[in-house]
């Protein structure tokens, strides 16, 4: 979710907050909506990487 025109290391936190905001905002979204998200997008992923190694 970080712009693609930059690095996250170069983001200054005050910058991330009010890019995400602002994205939650546009979207309708709320912090719970966001951590839940990305709550489930591990969850898929760690499922995804532990069935890649069962072969």
């Amino acid at each position: 979710m970080y712009p693609k025109f930059t690095k996250k290391s170069a983001l200054k936190k005050e910058v991330v907050d009010q890019y995400f905001s602002g994205y939650l905002k546009e979207n309708n979204l709320t912090e719970e909506d966001a951590v839940s998200a990305v709550i489930l997008a591990k969850k898929i992923m760690r499922e995804r990487d532990a069935s890649s190694y069962r072969y």
